[in-house]
This record gives C-alpha cells, structure tokens and sequence, in this order.
C-alpha cells in the first residue's frame, strides 16, 4: 500500500516510524491486559500524530480503535488492531512535492 507524505516531513519520518513501532509494542501490552483507560490514550495519540505526519489510514483506524477502547470492546480493539499492524507492514512511502 502506497502512502503519499509531503516531502517536508520526510526527514521526520524515520523517528515517527521508530516511535510508532514502540507505540505499537505498548498497546499490544495494553491489549493483553483489557486496559481500556489507557488503549484510549494511545489510540488518541496516534490519531494525532497519524494526522499530523500525513498518515491518514493510521489517524481513521486509530479513531476508530479509541471508540472501541471506550465501547470496552475488545473483539473489534482486536481486529482493527490486526488491520492496522496488517497496514504498517506492508505500506511504502513516497514522498511528494
């Protein structure tokens, strides 16, 4: 899956990726654990930084993951969680003017 980035954020990519990797180890954590209070922490951080990078996949399941986290829902946390991962592996970037 390509994802289209301005070119002024490409230095800044490389750290957002590395960050979202640990993000990504955290909320697995958190999964493990029913955690709901703070999945919706992680889930509106991502979000944020998702919009803020260009990501908008990443902003929309994030979103999507933080109603489910409030819901208590862990079924559907799961699933968009796997989509998402599913996402990240295989997304390439291509910087544009």
């Amino acid at each position: 899956m390509q994802v289209e980035i301005k070119k002024e954020f490409q230095d800044l990519i490389p750290r957002y990726m590395e960050l979202l990797e640990l993000d990504i180890k955290t909320i697995e954590n958190l999964i493990e654990n029913s955690d709901f209070d703070s999945l919706v922490l992680e889930f509106h951080k991502l979000k944020g930084h998702g919009q803020t990078y260009g990501f908008d996949y990443i902003s929309n399941i994030a979103s999507a993951m933080e109603h489910f986290s409030r819901k208590q829902n862990l079924e559907l946390v799961e699933k968009s969680f796997s989509q998402l991962k599913k996402f990240i592996s295989s997304m390439e970037i291509i910087f544009t003017e």
